[in-house]
């Protein structure tokens, strides 16, 4: 912006009108200073302090020797008061420098997470360039596979919370760093900054806040990382939110991250919730305990109840999570879509997944567009029997967009199930596709939940992928870890099939193995009579054992059931050398 600093101001008063003629001299009068008001104001001024001087002096009933040169000192401070308030009056006034705008360096496409790192100021000492350090650092360790976040560089130095907000929002960073070093230690601000990204957070911002904001200390910029103080910020947004996958995302990947946190300068609120979330996955009673102290320092923060609610159902401690997840509600809202979720993991892990269903209800009216939400309830209904309702779930998350494989290893399961092969092994095609590691998903969940409590869906997720992959004794050994916990039909296909495809060095003890194969094959069917690719897979076996009665009888069973006319296609091919264990993902009708 220009100023008028060493200009004159301009006179806007109007001139006495002169005739317009070329040659006429100008009749405009100077401007008369006596009768400028602030003069006049001045002059004032100063007649009252000389009388206020006189006055004084005359009520002194004391002698007061006054030396001549106090008398001089006394003039001159008067002289100088009143030069100074002319000098105040007839010179303008300086604008104020302008606080520029703040300019856009990134902007983050959807889905992606902006981390802005300032440049620090440095206090008493040699500039060095002490950000690139700290942003080179977070954008190689954040480089992983399943992480989406973009760290960038902000050109200038930030001072205060209010400027730091005003930069992150223009930039849409959900994290904004800033701060300052000297030559002995780097003091740094792990801020929230933008939350438009954030579209279902019904918890205060104040509350956000003081879980998230964090200032730590370093000493070295190219030894030490602030990383998982930024993981702990964007876990807890994401908390807020509702976004349960992508929370559980990044407590995994926490716990690839070889770092430790950074000291807090003082105990707070947020020190102690990024402990909780660095010790969650792999010493959760210590999470307890840091979520605990937290507390301490503000029973009121909704946030605070969340976590404990969420380590504790980790721990298997039930009663007390629901007290935690209650207290969480009343003091946000009864629409915040993670509780309602954790009181419907709740309800699952308890035996009342009928329950569980009701309550994912609710969660799903909360936020119709969260893929997670669906996959829940659909491996809820899948635990029921209900393969229309869980297809119809597993159908809707892959709608939305799932960012992990899931929904579509569930549609492929469920498809297996009801005889659609083709369709299955498209399915396993696009979860393939999604993710080449079929463990991927389950390595995230298992981080979030492998305490005291299981998904006996998640193990036999985890057990298909492995058959897929042809890894069988990893199959059976996952299939028998959830059929401890509850016994599915689908575990037995995994484990039957599995044990079908072991190869054995002997003659003899291959058809041991197509026995143990029998055996998982028919205590899937004494839990679902109606599970026609079990029937057709023991036909398999039997045959393969010379016991072509059973194998008959099999198939005879298998024209009985409602999924008859699915697997007819194939009935011509069930015989020794054609359809079988080893081609299931091959075979065509």
């Amino acid at each position: 912006m220009a100023t008028n600093k060493g200009k004159k101001p301009k006179n806007t008063q109007k001139s006495p009108s002169v005739p317009n003629t070329q040659d006429a001299p100008s009749t405009q009068n100077p401007p008369n200073l006596l009768l400028n008001p602030a003069v006049i104001a001045a002059i004032i001024g100063l007649i009252g302090t000389l009388a206020g001087l006189y006055f004084a002096y005359r009520q002194n009933t004391l002698p007061i020797e006054v030396s001549a040169t106090q008398t001089a000192e006394a003039r001159n401070i008067n002289s100088a008061a009143l030069a100074a308030n002319i000098a105040a009056l007839v010179t303008p006034t300086a604008e104020a420098t302008p606080i520029p705008e703040p300019i856009v360096v990134a902007t983050p496409q959807p889905g992606e997470i902006l981390v802005l790192v300032s440049k620090l100021e440095a206090v008493n000492t040699t500039e060095r360039d002490v950000s690139r350090f700290i942003k080179d650092d977070l954008s190689q360790r954040l480089n992983l596979a399943f992480s989406n976040y973009v760290v960038s560089e902000y050109p200038e130095v930030i001072s205060n919370n209010d400027r730091a907000i005003k930069v992150a929002e223009i930039n849409q960073a959900a994290i904004i760093v800033w701060g300052n070093y000297t030559t002995d230690f780097i003091e740094l601000n792990i801020q929230v900054g933008d939350l438009s990204g954030f579209e279902h957070i019904v918890v205060n911002r104040n509350d956000i806040e003081e879980a998230t904001n964090l200032r730590v200390r370093i000493n070295d910029e190219r030894q030490e990382s602030i990383v998982q103080g930024i993981i702990a910020t964007i876990i807890t947004l994401q908390t807020a939110d509702s976004n349960s996958y992508e929370a559980m995302r990044n407590l995994a990947i926490l716990e690839t991250i070889q770092a430790n946190l950074p000291d807090t300068a003082n105990p707070s609120v947020s020190g102690f919730v990024a402990k909780y979330c660095v010790n969650y996955v792999s010493n959760a009673d210590e999470a307890l305990n840091n979520i605990n102290q937290a507390l301490a320092l503000n029973g009121g923060n909704p946030l605070l109840y969340v976590f404990r609610g969420t380590v504790k159902q980790k721990l298997g401690d039930l009663n007390n999570s629901q007290q935690d997840i209650t207290t969480a509600m009343q003091l946000s809202s009864d629409n915040w879509g993670l509780p309602l979720l954790l009181q419907a993991n709740n309800l699952f892990f308890a035996g009342n997944p009928a329950g569980a269903i009701a309550a994912m209800d609710k969660v799903i009216m909360a936020n119709t567009h969260d893929w997670w939400s669906y996959n829940v309830r659909g491996s809820y209904y899948l635990l029921l029997g209900d393969l229309s309702s869980a297809r119809a779930d597993f159908a809707s998350a892959i709608a939305i967009g799932p960012t992990a494989n899931f929904p579509y290893v569930y549609s492929s399961l469920i498809s297996m199930h009801e005889g659609r092969l083709d369709d299955a092994k498209k399915f396993l095609v696009q979860a393939l596709q999604l993710s080449p590691d079929p463990t991927y998903g389950e390595k995230i969940v298992y981080a979030f939940t492998g305490g005291e409590v299981n998904y006996p869906n998640l193990d036999a997720l985890s057990a298909y992928g492995r058959l897929t992959l042809g890894q069988y004794s990893e199959a059976i050994a996952i299939a028998d870890r959830g059929i401890q916990v509850l016994p599915l039909a689908d575990l037995y296909f995994i484990k039957g099939t599995a044990q079908c495809n072991l190869k054995q060095p002997t003659e003899l003890e291959q058809l041991k193995q197509y026995k143990e194969a029998e055996e998982s094959y028919t205590k899937g069917l004494e839990l679902d009579k109606e599970h026609g690719l079990l029937y057709l897979l023991r036909a398999d076996v039997r045959t393969k054992q010379g016991d072509l009665a059973g194998a008959q009888s099999d198939l005879a069973a298998l024209q009985s059931t409602k999924q008859f006319a699915l697997f007819a296609p194939y009935l011509q091919n069930a015989q020794p050398g054609s359809f079988s264990c080893e081609t299931l993902f091959t075979t065509s009708p």
